[in-house]
């Protein structure tokens, strides 16, 4: 690493003073140094692949320490720090490293001091200026946030056999329908997935399993409305621990008449206590 930091100056050193004329002495790159900056530029198109440092001052910090200084450095295609093209009507990006960021109003405490990181990108014509990704790392606690742009394509190892899994599209749709082993795990007693509910004031837990290991349908919050043309279930459905649909009775033969009349209402309140219509 020593070498190779050794070598890098003794470059810049040796065309600082040349002419971008000269850049044909060392082979497809010329290397020039000013302030700042460390440009490689190509023969035939000139256009430059830079590593910058700066110093941004702010005034916006919290009490005891709203003036800082931003001490950054980058390395980028085409673009100084500042974000403007070199070389106009070609694309352009840059890779930014900034030490000391705040996003804040001054004299106040909130938000606190962080390192941002972030890889920006402009087209050809400058009309589309955006950041594909980049992470925060708060100075207080360490927490990280990442900020992503676009769609995400997830693909297997290559060892595992290769081939896309995933699509997560930027509209938030997460199709997970070519994934060979494609599920979704949460603990239990866990209400993991949430809806808002039609006035936008509440979420709601539709489906968990609770700490019994039952399946709770609605939570027990709304109306469910079961949309099938038809409904199975193994034994029996209830209200609360009481049976209200089961197995089917028995057939009950037709009341011939007369006495026969007490034998078929006492088998139909049966058949209807057993489900839960009549109570004992």
């Amino acid at each position: 690493m020593k070498v190779i930091l050794v070598v890098l100056l003794l470059l810049v050193t040796a065309v600082s003073a040349q002419t971008p004329d000269n850049d044909a002495l060392f082979g497809t790159f010329g290397v020039r140094a000013d302030a700042a900056r460390i440009r490689l530029a190509t023969n035939s198109t000139n256009i430059p692949v830079t590593f910058q440092t700066t110093t941004f001052g702010w005034k916006n910090g919290p009490p005891g320490d709203q003036e800082y200084d931003d001490h950054t450095w980058g390395f980028g295609y085409n673009t100084d720090f500042y974000g403007f093209k070199i070389v106009p009507n070609t694309v352009s990006y840059f890779f930014s490293n900034e030490s000391k960021y705040r996003n804040g109003v001054a004299g106040f405490v909130d938000p606190p001091f962080m390192s941002e990181h972030y890889f920006s990108w402009s087209s050809p014509d400058g009309l589309i200026n955006i950041r594909p990704f980049g992470f925060t790392v708060q100075y207080d606690t360490g927490n990280v946030s990442h900020e992503y742009h676009g769609e995400f394509n997830f693909f297997r190892h290559a060892s595992n056999g290769g081939g896309q899994w995933g699509i997560w599209h930027d509209d938030g749709f997460l199709d997970l329908r070519i994934a060979p082993n494609g599920r979704i795990a949460f603990k239990n007693n866990v209400t993991a997935l949430l809806w808002q509910n039609a006035e936008a004031t509440n979420v709601l837990a539709p489906i968990y399993v609770d700490d019994q290991n039952r399946v709770v349908v609605g939570g027990g919050q709304v109306t469910t409305v079961i949309n099938s043309q038809y409904l199975s279930y193994k034994t029996s459905v209830k209200q609360g621990d009481t049976k209200i649909l089961g197995a089917q009775c028995a057939a009950i033969p037709d009341s011939a008449g007369g006495v026969d009349d007490k034998r078929a209402i006492n088998d139909t309140l049966a058949c209807l206590r057993s489900h839960g219509l009549v109570a004992q």
